[in-house]
């Protein structure tokens, strides 16, 4: 099984029982943010861009 972690801690069971805080993955700009979109179908689509 594999654990995809918090974004911005890292792969692995460990990383996946850190916690973040969840909103800084859809503001633009935060380390949150650029691990949780990095190399996503949605990496340039980003939530907070408009369509």
């Amino acid at each position: 099984m594999r654990r995809w972690g918090a974004p911005s801690k890292g792969e692995g069971y460990n990383q996946s029982k850190m916690t973040i805080d969840i909103d800084h993955c859809f503001e633009t700009g935060t380390e949150e943010h650029s691990a949780m979109w990095k190399g996503s179908e949605t990496d340039r689509r980003s939530p907070d861009r408009a369509a």
